[in-house]
C-alpha cells in the first residue's frame, strides 16, 4: 500500500491534468473531445470527495462559499467590466450596454455551462459553471456521506438531477451539482477505505482500456456533466466511474517515481503558500457549537413553509388539500413565535424585531418596489405610483395595486409582536386578562377586515393574530405539561385533530385575502391545527434525513420566505411547468429555495468570518505573505 503523502499528490497531479484538458477541450479535434467528456469533469469531482473531510453544514458551508462561489463572484464581474469596456471601445450604444447587462444577469444566475433557451435564451458560462457545481456538490456529498442508507440517498439525487434537468435549466446548474456529486461521494470513500492505494497500475490500465473500448465502440464519449446530456444514461456514468478510479490509480503511480515525487512535493507547498492554506482557518463564528434548539419547532415550522410553497403552486382554491393547508399553514408561523416569545419592555421587543423582521421586509421590499416600477413603467404601462404599496403594507390590487407579494406575512408579524408586548404589559400576570384582550383584538381585527376595504400595515391581521400569538405564548408557560399530556393520551390529538378538520371543511381560511369561514370557528380550528402539526412534529423530527431537510428548512424561513417571493412575483412558474405534475412543479421549486438557503449561508458565514479578529488578522497575514 502507498503512503497517504504519495496518493493526495496523485490526486492531485490528477486535478492539474484534469483542469488543462477541460480549458484546452473546445481547441482540440472531436475524438480527443470525446475521450475527455466523460473523463476529466467526473475525476475532478472525484478529486475533490478524495480530498475532501466532513464537517458540520455550519462550519463548512461559510469555508466552502468563500472558495468557489466568491471567486466565482469575483471572475464574473470583472469578465463583466472587460467585455463592457471592449464594447464601449467599438463604439457601443447606451441600449445595448442594457441589454447586456440584463443578459449578463441571467447568464451569472443560471450559470450554465452550454448555452440554454428554457426557461431563458441565456449564453453559458463555459468553465466558471464548474465553481458554483463545486459548492453545491460539497455540501451535499459532506451531508449524505457516511448517512445511514447514503448511498440509496445520493442515488436517489442522482436521478433528481437527471430527471429535472430535462424539463427545464435551474439557477446556478444545481442539477449538475446532483449528478456530480455522486462522484464526490465515491472519491470520499476511496480515501476512507484505501481503495486507490490497493490498485496497481497494471490492473487499473487493464479495466481502463477495457472499458473505453466498450464504452467507445458503443457510441460513447458524447456526454456533458456540465448540462447533464448523457445519451448512454447510466452506462455513461459508470464508465466515468471506473475511468476516474483507474485514473487515480495510475496518477497515484506517476506521483510515486522518485523524480515526480519530489517535484510535486514541492510544487504542492507552493500552491498551498499561494493560497493561504498552511495555517487552519479558525473563526469564533465557525468553532461556536450552534445554540440548542427545539428541533420540533424547526420541524413544525419547515412543514409550515414547504405547505406555503405548495400551496401557492397547486391549482384550484376550492381543492380539499389546500383548504388543509390554509386553515394553519400561516396560523402556524404566528403561534410558533409566540412560543419563542420573551418577556421584556415594549421598547426592547420593538428594536429587536425592527431587525429581525422588519429590515428583512425592507430589504426585499425595496427589491420588490424597483422590480416592480422597471417592469411596470416599461412593459405594463403602469404609473410609478403602483410600486409604492409597499410603503404603505398594500400586498394585493385593493388601492394602488400590488407589490410586496407574499412578504405581506413579515409586517403582519411584526405589528402582531409589537401588539401582544402591549398586550402583555397591559395584562400583567393575570392569564384571563391576556386572554380576553386577544379575543377582543381578534374580534376589532376581523371587523375592520369585513367593513374597511383597506388597512395600512396589515393592522387588521395583526389584530386576528394576536390570539394565535397568545396560543403559543401559553403553551410555551405550560410546555412540560403540553408536551406530557398531548404524547401520552392520544385522544388529545384525536379531538384536537377533530376540531382543526371541522374548520378546514368549512372552507379555506385565507387571512390576507380577507377570507373567515364561519368565524370565529376557523379561528379555533386553526390554533387545533398548529397544536396538531407541532404534536407530530415531535414524532417526525426523529426521522433521519428527512427530518434533517425539513428542519434546515425550517431554521431557514426568513430565506425561503423572500427568495419564494421574488420566484412567484417576476417568475413565470406556471408557466415553465405547465405540462409537469403538481408534486414535480413543487419538487424543482423547494430545490431552488433550498441552494438559496447554502448561498444565503455561505454570504452570512463570510460576512461574520470577515468580521471576526482572527477573519481580518487570517487575510492581512495572507495580504503580507504574497507582498513578501
Amino acid at each position: 500500500m502507498k503512503e497517504e503523502r504519495v496518493c493526495e499528490n496523485g490526486i492531485f497531479l490528477g486535478k492539474v491534468v484534469c483542469v488543462c484538458a477541460i480549458f484546452c477541450a473546445t481547441f482540440l479535434p472531436g475524438c480527443l473531445q470525446r475521450i475527455i467528456a466523460p473523463c476529466a469533469m467526473p475525476f475532478l469531482f472525484f478529486a475533490i470527495g478524495y480530498e475532501m473531510k466532513k464537517e458540520s453544514l455550519s462550519t463548512q458551508i461559510p469555508k466552502v462559499f468563500r472558495s468557489y462561489m466568491l471567486p466565482y463572484v469575483g471572475l464574473s464581474i470583472l469578465w463583466f467590466l472587460l467585455k463592457v469596456c471592449q464594447m464601449f471601445i467599438m463604439g457601443a450604444e447606451v441600449q445595448e450596454l442594457k441589454n447586456f447587462f440584463v443578459e449578463y444577469i441571467w447568464r451569472a444566475i443560471f450559470a450554465s455551462g452550454n448555452d440554454i433557451t428554457w426557461p431563458v435564451k441565456v449564453p453559458g458560462v463555459g468553465v466558471l459553471c464548474l465553481l458554483p457545481i463545486f459548492f453545491f456538490s460539497v455540501i451535499l456529498t459532506n451531508y449524505f456521506v457516511e448517512k445511514r442508507y447514503d448511498l440509496i440517498w445520493i442515488g436517489s439525487l442522482i436521478c433528481i438531477g437527471l430527471y429535472t434537468g430535462n424539463i427545464y435549466w435551474l439557477p446556478f446548474s444545481v442539477q449538475a451539482a446532483l449528478v456530480l456529486t455522486g462522484f464526490m461521494a465515491f472519491g470520499y470513500y476511496a480515501r476512507k477505505y484505501k481503495i486507490i492505494s490497493c490498485i496497481r497500475i497494471q490492473q487499473a490500465l487493464a479495466v481502463g482500456v477495457l472499458v473505453a473500448l466498450i464504452y467507445f465502440l458503443q457510441g460513447g464519449g458524447y456526454c456533458n456533466y456540465w448540462n447533464n446530456i448523457l445519451p448512454q444514461g447510466a452506462f455513461d456514468l459508470v464508465a466515468s466511474l471506473i475511468f476516474a478510479i483507474c485514473g487515480a490509480a495510475v496518477f497515484v503511480e506517476v506521483a510515486a517515481l522518485p523524480g515526480v515525487r519530489v517535484f510535486l512535493q514541492k510544487f504542492v507547498v507552493r500552491i498551498r503558500r499561494l493560497f493561504g492554506k498552511e495555517e487552519k482557518e479558525t473563526c469564533p463564528i465557525m468553532e461556536r457549537a450552534e445554540k440548542r434548539r427545539d428541533e420540533a419547532m424547526d420541524f413544525a415550522k419547515g412543514v409550515g413553509i414547504a405547505c406555503m410553497v405548495y400551496a401557492h403552486i397547486v391549482e384550484g382554491w376550492e381543492h380539499i388539500g389546500v383548504q388543509i393547508i390554509y386553515s394553519f399553514h400561516m396560523p402556524l408561523f404566528v403561534f410558533i413565535s409566540g412560543y419563542f416569545f420573551r418577556e421584556e419592555t415594549v421598547v426592547t421587543t420593538l428594536k429587536k424585531k425592527i431587525k429581525g423582521i422588519y429590515l428583512p421586509y425592507f430589504v426585499f421590499g425595496m427589491i420588490a418596489v424597483v422590480a416592480g416600477m422597471w417592469i411596470g413603467l416599461y412593459f405594463e404601462g403602469k404609473s410609478m405610483y403602483d410600486s409604492l404599496a409597499f410603503f404603505v403594507g398594500n400586498t394585493y390590487n385593493v388601492i394602488i395595486g400590488y407589490q410586496t407579494w407574499v412578504i405581506w406575512f413579515l409586517l403582519a408579524l411584526f405589528c402582531t409582536c409589537i401588539i401582544f408586548s402591549i398586550t402583555k404589559k397591559i395584562a400583567g400576570k393575570k392569564v384571563w386578562l391576556r386572554w380576553l384582550l386577544a379575543i377582543v383584538e381578534c374580534y376589532a381585527g376581523w371587523y375592520l377586515a369585513m367593513n374597511m376595504e383597506f388597512v395600512p400595515w396589515y393592522l387588521d391581521i395583526a389584530l386576528v393574530c394576536v390570539v394565535f400569538f397568545n396560543a403559543g405564548y401559553e403553551v410555551k408557560l405550560h410546555k412540560e405539561a403540553f408536551w406530557k399530556d398531548s404524547l401520552k393520551n392520544k385522544m388529545v390529538l384525536v379531538l384536537l385533530l377533530f376540531v382543526w378538520m371541522r374548520g378546514a371543511y368549512a372552507g379555506r381560511l385565507d387571512i390576507v385575502f380577507e377570507l373567515y369561514p364561519q368565524f370565529p370557528v376557523c379561528i379555533v380550528a386553526a390554533i387545533a391545527g398548529c397544536m396538531v402539526v407541532v404534536i407530530l412534529s415531535k414524532y417526525f423530527s426523529e426521522i433521519p434525513i428527512l427530518s434533517d431537510v425539513v428542519i434546515y428548512c425550517g431554521r431557514n424561513t426568513l430565506c425561503i420566505l423572500c427568495v419564494h417571493n421574488v420566484i412567484m412575483r417576476y417568475c413565470i412558474w406556471g408557466e415553465l411547468c405547465s405540462y409537469q405534475p403538481t408534486w414535480i412543479s413543487f419538487l424543482m421549486q423547494m430545490l431552488v429555495l433550498l441552494f438559496a438557503c447554502f448561498v444565503w449561508q455561505g454570504i452570512k458565514g463570510t460576512l461574520g468570518f470577515l468580521k471576526s479578529e482572527n477573519g481580518r488578522k487570517h487575510y492581512l497575514q495572507k495580504f503580507l505573505k504574497d507582498v513578501h
